[in-house]
């Protein structure tokens, strides 16, 4: 079943609550991924119910560098450890996340 792509405003979007502590931004990731996207969004974000993002921080971090108002987005159902999983999925690839925080996402995960 295709999953329906929907536009959602920037200030209506929240980073996950693992993601935000698992996470370690540089501004040059944001500024590297904000020169790919000057011409569009390749690929929608992953948000929850409640607009949480469960998959794509660094675009929505880059969409609000370069001043957009909205980022494609699917929305998915997945709550409680099925949520957590999608976001430790996602993080674990993240060159950024610390291997102390891969095994915090990975306790999740199981």
């Amino acid at each position: 079943m295709k999953k329906q792509v929907l536009s959602i405003k920037l200030a209506a979007l929240y980073m996950h609550a693992i993601s935000k502590s698992i996470y370690s931004y540089k501004k040059e990731e944001v500024l590297s991924l904000a020169k790919t996207m000057e011409d569009g969004q390749l690929e929608p974000i992953v948000i929850n119910s409640k607009n949480e993002i469960l998959s794509g921080n660094l675009r929505y971090l880059a969409a609000k560098h370069l001043g957009w108002d909205s980022l494609d987005a699917i929305v998915d159902e997945s709550t409680g450890d099925e949520a957590c999983r999608i976001v430790s999925i996602t993080s674990t690839a993240r060159k950024a996340t610390t291997l102390l925080s891969r095994r915090w996402v990975l306790f999740w995960a199981v």
